[in-house]
Parts: C-alpha cells; structure tokens; sequence
C-alpha cells in the first residue's frame, strides 16, 4: 500500500468517524427535546396586574422559580381582576375565554393567588385543565374551603393568617401609656369577625387598653370618631374601609386618610398597608406567600413532594416589619422592637449611598499608593518596574475607559483635561472635540453657575473633602441629562490643587420614574385629573395668595345623582367610561377652571378664584351643569344624567380648606334633595342639619349594636284549620327617651345612610333564633317572614349569609320565609329573578307583600319565583265599600291558585272580611281581627304543642 492509498484511507475512516459522531448528536438532540422538555406552568391571579400584592406574590414565585427549579419553567400569567366579580355572568365569561384559549393545553401545574382564583379552580378548573395538581397560596378563610381540599387530592397550599395577639402585644409594649385602641376594618371580614367573636377574651387578657371595636364605618365616620370621642390611643387597622358612599376604599388610600386626619400611630396586619403612614406590625407577606407556593410547586414538578399524602395545608410565615420614618415621628425606640424585625424606608449614609463611586476611588488610590511603594523599595529594578508601571496604567486606563460612570477631570483654567469613554457615550461628544475646552459650556445657562461655583470651592479653598450635587448636563444633541456628581481635587507634591477630578452618575431614569411616581401620587387613576391631595395642596397655595391678596375664593363639590345605578345595572366598566366622558366634557366647555380634581367615585371638586361678585359663581356654576344637558353614550344608549353642586366661599363662610370642603359638601347634598340638575350656596343653618342628621344616625346604629332593636311578631292564620301556622316579624326601636319607635321612622333613614344592611341582618339572625326557640319550647309554627329591602337583595353575598345564618341557628329554611314588596323585586328583574330563583331551589319561601299597589302587578306575577301573595290591607280595607275592590281581591285569588301561589290577606279587622275571604277560598289571613303585633313572650302564648 503506498503512502497516498494509506492518506486517503485514514481519510475515509476520519469522514465515516465523523458522520457517525454526527449521527449520534443529532439523536441525542432530538431524544432530549423531549427528555428535557420545559415544564409549563399557570399562574391564575385574584386581582389585577398593577395591584402591588400581586406584583409581590409575583416576584416571591419568580425568585424561587429562578433559583430552585431543576429544569426549565414557563411561567403563564392570567389576572381575574375580582372587582368585576360582581358584574353579570362575569365568572362565566371567564370560563369561555380559558377554556378556548387553553383547549389544546399541556400545563404541569397551576397556582391559584388568593380566594377568587381557588373559587374559580373550584368550579370550572376540572372543565378546563382536567386533573392538574393546584397549589393556592394567599387563602384568608380557610375553613370554608377545608372540606373540599381534604377531600381533593389535587389541592395543596399556602394559607393567611393574620395574628392579631403579637399585634396587640406589640402595641401594649410599645405604648404603654395609652388607655384605649381602635380596632378598626369592614364588618364583613373574617379578621374583624374573629376580634369581635373573642373580644370578651382580649379584653380580660390586655386588662391595661380599652379595645373599641369599629366595624362597616366609612372613613369619616372612623375619623370623627377618632377625634371625638377616642382622642388617644393608635389605631390598629384590619382591612380598608368604605368611603362615604359605601365603597371599598383603595388600601394605600385608607391609612393615609386616617394619618392626615389624625396623626395617630397606625398599626397593621398585611403587608399591603406598609409605605402608606403607618408604623407597622407583624404583618402577612404576600412575597414570602409568593414564594411558599412556589417552593411547594418546584417539589411537585421534581417529585419530592407527594401531593396526595403530604400535608395538603400550610401556613405562611408573618413577619414583624416597621416603617423607620413612622417610628421617628412618634419617638419610637429601635431597641424595643421584637428580634429579626425588619426596617422599611430606612435613611442610607453617605457611603451606602455613593459606595461604587467611593470603592471605584478607593481603588485608584491604594492602586497608586502601592505602586509608589513598590517603586521606592525596588528601584534597583527599573526595567522591571517600568514595565509593572505600564502594565498598571494600562490596568487603570481599562478601568477608567470600561467604567459605566462618567470620568473626567479639568486644570485650574476650566479646560477639560480628561474624558473617558462613558462621557463620550451619554454626551455625544468625542473626546477630541472637548479636551481643551471650557468645562462650562456642558451646562445651561441656568446651571452653569451652580457648577462654577461648586468646582472654585473645591480647587481654590483650603476644603479637602469631596463635594457632591445633581446638576443637568446637556448633550451634543441639546437633550439634558440628570447627572449625580461627585467631585474631588487632585493635588501636586506642594498639596495645591491641580485638576478637579468628576465623578458623573447618569440618574436621568431615576428622575423620569420619579417624575412619573409623582404624577400618580397626585393624580386620579381613571381620569388623569388632579386627586384630593392634589387639590388640597393646591388651594392651600390658592388659599395663601387670597390673604395675602385680599380675593375672594369658591370651592364646588359636585356629585353625580344615582350614579350607583348605572354601576350596579351596567357594571363598573360602563360607570367608568362615563366619568371619563364627563371629565372630557367638562375640560372641552370650561376653558377657565383653576382647579378641577376629582374627589374619589362620582365626586368632582373645583376650586374658582378672582372672581368679582356672586353671580360670577353662579354663572360658573351653570356652565358646570350645562356639560350635563345633552346624554351620554355608551355602547350606543343614551344616558342622561343629573349632577348637584354645594358652593362654599371664602373667606364668608371658612377660612381654611377643610372646613371650606366640609362646607361645600353639606351644601351639596342639601342640593341634591331637589330634583334634576341643581346647586346651592352653604349658609350655616345646614350645620344644624347635618349635626342632627349624624346624631340620628348615631343612635340607630348604637341601637343595633345594643340590642335596643325588638322584633314583634304578628300571626297568619289558616282560614281553613283557624290555627296560627306563622307570623311576620316586624321590627320596633326601643330607646329609653322616646319609648317604641314605629318602624315608619327611622326604617327610611336605616335605607338613606345604609345602615339597613346591618340591620337587616340583625332581624334575620334574631327572627331565626326565635324559630329555634319556640321549635325547642315543643310550639308549632310552619314559618316566621322577615321584609328585606332592595339594598339587602344587592348585596354580593346575600345568600351565602343567608345560608349562614340558618345553619348557625339550626333551622330548617323553609321556616324562615322572605317578603319582597314588587317595587322591591322589580328594580333590578334580572338580578333579582335569579336570585330569588336561587332562593327557592333551596326551600326557601318567597312572600310577595303589598301585591296590588304596583303598576304592573299580574305582569310579575309569572316571572318572579315566589311562594306565596300577600293582598295590600287597601282592597280588604275598603271590600265593602267600592265593588270593584270585591272584584278584583276574587280575580287575584283565582290567579294566584291557577299560577300554583298561595294567597294571604292582610289587614283584615272585622268578621265580614273574614267570611269574604273565606267563600272566596284565600289560604291565609292576617290583621287586628286575630291579634295586633306583639312581642315574642306574649306571642308564643297564641301557639299551640
């Protein structure tokens, strides 16, 4: 074989070796495509994507995800946003949208944040992603979810709670001078429910505070409160509150409106609060819930936890965290702070602050100093040290020229002497074109003598430490740039100042977040108008010139009439596009407003000055209401909307913004008493009003928490056994002044101000547990009928406390029966069919009271899922007297029977009424010919065993 038979053989076995070798990587690539497959996981949020404890959870998921997973996982997001949970068929429109957008899904695993998200993986998760295994994390109410997570092997956990004792420990310790404390949140909550169950326990355990428990109050009602009737003491904040319209108010808004109000110390249980005035607490961390959850998702996906006999519930770690700002405003001392707590807002030092910059010269000058030193003891090794010394510079040089920091120095002459290649970069100019000239000309006309001066401080005093400042920079383009400087002079072997040495940070980003940061902290989300702290600001500067001037200033605050309606028929999203139309009328017709904000919901406030007489403000105020002449619209119908404005002025009738505020809105609603658009000047009699007003309000609602609230119970007999078979419960006020008061005064005012609420779900749980009690005394009743109003039936969970209430009294849910009147039933049909179709399906009994009064009352009778009618006491009253009334009670009993309705009469007083009734077959009768209403005692002796 000669040499190139041998070559080209060694050749063809190189070309085979290498295809093989080929062969096998491309195998290997693609078996591993599958081997190595990325896990694909869904992370299904409660709330929105800008809600900052979804931003927390979110970074808490990815910290870990980043750090502990074994393999590759996408992440997926999707944000429910819950506040449209109330809007109609919402949770089914979800539904349609995942399951057609995840029809072909391959997900490992699912995480649900918080209760919305778990509702939902309850009811449509196994319709969607069939049986994935779900982790939830952020679940404030665990128990009503136990049975079905014990029972589902699926399901795996994270679970809030909130501790309330290391609370109040920690307020005893850190003040133990005070005498009371607020408990303040929404009664609905399952913290304020949990103080308020144990509230006998706490107060024998911390015997040195009066705990004063503040539940369902707006703000205002909490602040007036606070600064009348509680003047000391913190204020430990469970949950947000509602505003004056009954709505949820924003966490961040609530501590801060109480600070401003009342500067008192705030304590809080989440973390949601913190950043916002308050000191602090141990509190619930949405990050460390973040990362739990993720933690537990990364051992499901690797196999190390076995989610169906491990522990499927665990709880999440609370942490002791205080604002060091808030602690220093009411001279709270570091070292009383439980151990391992954590600071917030804490100041930076000097060195904290500039450590690169300070380490980066720190560098430098050891660099040059042991470069001196190894210069003078070696310098019998020239050569050597030459070429060390080249080495360094170069080393120096790459430093200066890498360095992301802008360097540069100047002689005593102003001239640039050095420009390294950051400054070139974020200045536009190359180096060649600035060496040699006036540092100076870098800056604006406005900022160059501010430069000017800081540098001849440094180069011409005796001054050795280093200066710093922002100053703007303008770039070859004529952009400026926000520029952190640090400068410090360089000196010769005599300690005089050669050259200046700058040190630039670019902070231009900084400043543009800040800036944007600051525009949202005075500015409404929605609309893009000033906000309430805003205005107040403004009109203190406003305020201060009218003194100082002499001028007269008027402030509006303006409310939109029943705008509730539209939110609770359209939804929130269709109540939004209309302020926004609002806000755009009112910028594009009143070109001369001096200030327009809006309060908060359907309120706007403007403030007007310089004018010259009254009727300048009244014209000002007709061209406001005239932006609500023409309608509105939205998703092609038109709306036609009424606003009310209260005027108040200065210096008449207030002399500081508040009260200026307070007065306006007094006056507002005093115009909206009359109807259509209108507005109205504050005088001082309304004070008298309002104080009357917040005195009745007071006392009903002192009376419900009192018990001062009596149920008298009025019976319904069978008109063919002529026995009691139930009875309505009508409620009475007891005050120890005015003896009973009659339901007709004070259930109106209970509607107006909301408090019906409240009070009707004391008369639902006292009428149950009088059912109780008289089914355990051996009395047969078949039912007890409570009236509910249309605020009640509105409420988003009105049946599950219904469902609450009846299972906590252990009764049946046919004996407590509902009474709806049509006017009641007919405000919302849809909302209100299904939910009294819902009603029914468990048991319940629906009473349609007053039928007859309505204007269209046989229409509604084959669309509402009623039980039972209730003939008005008019027509029986007058049966005798006007024919038709005879007719007509005939014709409603018959259609009732032929609809499958009972019918009851009521108001019925005398035997011929009873016998009328009675030919004319009605099932029921109740009214003063039995017996007038009567407390329960003396009730219950009309029952019989």
């Amino acid at each position: 074989m000669n040499f190139n038979s041998l070559y080209n053989n060694i050749q063809m076995r190189h070309i085979s070796s290498l295809i093989l070798l080929l062969i096998l990587v491309s195998g290997y690539l693609l078996i591993s495509q599958d081997v190595f497959a990325a896990e694909e996981v869904l992370i299904l949020h409660s709330y929105s994507s800008d809600l900052e404890r979804t931003q927390k959870v979110n970074a808490g998921l990815n910290s870990v995800f980043a750090d502990l997973a074994s393999t590759e996982v996408n992440l997926h997001y999707e944000y429910m946003d819950s506040s449209k949970l109330s809007q109609f068929d919402y949770l089914e429109q979800l539904f349609e949208i995942y399951r057609n957008k995840y029809l072909q899904n391959n997900f490992d695993l699912i995480i649900a944040v918080d209760n919305a998200a778990l509702n939902f993986m309850f009811k449509y998760g196994r319709m969607i992603f069939t049986e994935l295994p779900v982790v939830f994390t952020g679940i404030d109410n665990y128990d009503q979810y136990a049975d079905i997570i014990e029972g589902n092997p699926n399901y795996v956990g994270i679970r809030e709670d909130t501790d309330i004792e290391a609370n109040l420990n920690l307020i005893e310790k850190l003040h133990p001078q005070t005498k009371d404390l607020i408990i303040a949140g929404l009664t609905s909550s399952n913290d304020f429910q949990e103080v308020q169950k144990n509230l006998p326990d706490l107060a024998a355990k911390y015997q040195n505070l009066e705990l004063i428990l503040n539940g369902g109050n707006s703000l205002d009602e909490l602040i007036f409160k606070l600064n009348n009737t509680f003047p000391n003491g913190p204020v430990l904040l469970l949950t947000t509150l509602r505003d004056n319209n009954q709505e949820i108010v924003p966490y961040a808004k609530a501590p801060e409106f109480i600070y401003s109000n009342t500067e008192r110390p705030i304590y809080v249980v989440r973390d949601i609060f913190l950043d916002h005035n308050v000191i602090g607490g141990k509190v619930t961390s949405a990050r460390e819930q973040g990362k739990k959850a993720g933690e537990l998702a990364v051992k499901i996906l690797d196999g190390s936890f076995n989610i169906a006999t491990d522990s499927a519930v665990h709880n999440s770690q609370n942490q002791y965290t205080f604002d060091y700002t808030m602690m220093n405003k009411f001279d709270i001392r570091m070292d009383k702070l439980p151990d391992k707590s954590i600071l917030i807002n804490e100041p930076q030092t000097f060195f904290a602050k500039n450590a690169k910059v300070i380490i980066n010269f720190a560098i430098l000058i050891v660099i040059l100093v042991v470069i001196l030193i190894y210069f003078v003891k070696n310098n019998f090794k020239l050569k050597h040290l030459q070429k060390k010394l080249r080495e360094e510079k170069d080393f120096n040089h790459n430093i200066i020229e890498t360095a992301r920091i802008f360097i540069a120095t100047i002689n005593r002459d102003d001239k640039i002497t050095s420009f390294n290649s950051f400054a070139e970069e974020i200045t536009g100019y190359n180096r060649e074109e600035v060496v040699g000239e006036n540092w100076y000309d870098l800056f604006s006309p406005k900022m160059c003598e501010h430069a000017r001066e800081t540098t001849s401080e440094i180069l011409f005093s005796e001054q050795q430490e280093p200066q710093s400042g922002e100053i703007q920079l303008i770039t070859k383009t004529g952009d400026r740039l926000y520029i952190d400087w640090d400068f410090a002079r360089l000196t010769n072997h005599d300690q005089a100042a050669d050259n200046l040495l700058l040190l630039g940070t670019d902070i231009t980003e900084q400043k543009h977040v800040e800036g944007e940061l600051d525009f949202q902290i005075y500015h409404d989300s929605l609309t893009g108008l000033p906000n309430l702290r805003y205005f107040r600001e403004k009109a203190e500067v406003y305020l201060e010139e009218a003194r100082n001037e002499d001028t007269k200033l008027a402030v509006f605050v303006m409310d939109i009439n029943n705008f509730n309606i539209i939110n609770n028929t359209l939804g929130h999203l269709a109540g939004d596009k209309i302020l926004l139309k609002i806000t755009s009328r009112i910028n594009e017709n009143l070109e001369e407003k001096d200030l327009f904000a809006r309060m908060g919901g359907d309120q706007f406030v403007f403030l007007f000055k310089d004018f010259a007489s009254t009727e300048d403000v009244i014209e000002y105020a007709y061209q406001v209401l005239q932006c609500f002449e023409d309608a509105f619209q939205i998703a092609s119908s038109d709306f036609y909307l009424k606003a009310s404005i209260g005027i108040s002025l200065y210096p008449d009738d207030a002399a500081n913004k508040e009260d200026l505020l307070k007065q306006a809105d007094v006056a507002m609603h005093r115009a909206k008493e009359n109807v259509g658009n209108q507005f109205g000047f504050y005088n001082a009699d309304m004070n008298q009003s309002l104080t009357e007003f917040v005195i009745q309000e007071n006392s009903l609602r002192k009376a419900i928490e009192n018990e001062d609230i009596v149920l008298f119970y009025q019976p319904i007999i069978d008109l063919t056994t002529e026995k009691i078979v139930g009875a309505e419960a009508l409620v009475r006020w007891y005050s120890e002044e005015k003896g009973l008061i009659s339901p007709a005064e004070f259930i109106p005012f209970a509607e107006d101000t909301g408090l019906i609420i409240d009070l009707g779900e004391y008369v639902l749980r006292k009428a149950a547990a009088q059912i109780k009690d008289w089914e355990e005394k051996g009395y047969q009743i078949k039912h007890v009928s409570v009236n509910l109003s249309v605020k009640q039936l509105q409420q988003q969970k009105f049946v599950n406390l219904l469902n609450q209430i009846i299972d906590e009294s252990g009764i049946r849910p046919g004996q407590l029966a509902l009474e709806i009147t049509e006017s009641t039933a007919i405000e919302d049909i849809n909302t209100t069919h299904n939910l009294l179709l819902e009603l029914r399906d468990n048991n319940m009994q629906i009473l349609l009271d007053d039928f007859g009064t309505g204007f269209s009352s046989l229409n509604y009778l084959t669309k509402l899922p009623i039980t039972v009618i209730k003939i008005d006491r008019s027509f029986i009253f007058d049966i005798f007297q006007d024919e038709k009334d005879q007719r007509l009670v005939e014709a409603i009993i018959a259609v009732s029977h032929r609809l499958g309705y009972q019918v009851v009469a009521e108001g019925v007083e005398t035997k011929a009424q009873l016998d009328f009734l009675r030919i004319n077959n009605c099932d029921m009768a109740q009214g003063y010919y039995f017996d007038k209403p009567l407390p329960a005692d003396q009730f219950e002796k009309s029952l019989y065993f």
